[in-house]
């Protein structure tokens, strides 16, 4: 991509992307305790880094990607860059976590004023259950058997 791409008219023709980047990815990587399981499912996590990914063409860049740059990110006694959230739903397909925001993160200005985040996780088709329920692997094994008998 160059300059007169985006602007026919410019006086002076600039490669936009000499390293032919053809993806970015930013991974913010964190430390996670289970603290309590009843009477809510919670979970501390504190980020501890953050990695760049970069994808090219260029004979500079991996054209699957690869971390260019990392930065770790000190924490002070769990206060800063912490927090807590409570997963109210989960199951194979769906998981519901609700927490609080910083004190101030709204971003109107105010301070003091912090607020509730709700997220809503859909697993990626074809990624791996992480755990295996009791019902799931006895429902198998109904199926299982009933796959034998047919099969008789």
């Amino acid at each position: 991509t160059s300059l007169r791409d985006i602007l026919p008219d410019a006086k002076v023709d600039i490669n936009l992307n000499p390293l032919e980047v053809s993806g970015s990815k930013v991974t913010l990587v964190h430390d996670a305790e289970v603290e309590s399981l009843i009477p809510v499912f919670r979970t501390r996590i504190g980020l501890t880094s953050v990695v760049l990914t970069i994808a090219g063409t260029s004979q500079y860049l991996d054209p699957d990607g690869s971390d260019i740059f990392g930065l770790n990110i000190p924490s002070i006694d769990d206060f800063s860059n912490s927090g807590t959230f409570d997963t109210t739903y989960v199951d194979e397909h769906i998981r519901i976590s609700r927490g609080k925001a910083p004190q101030g993160s709204n971003r109107s200005g105010a301070i003091g004023i912090g607020g509730e985040t709700l997220r809503v996780f859909v697993r990626k088709e074809g990624s791996p259950l992480l755990w295996r329920d009791e019902v799931d692997t006895v429902e198998e094994e109904k199926d299982a058997e009933e796959e034998e008998v047919e099969a008789e």
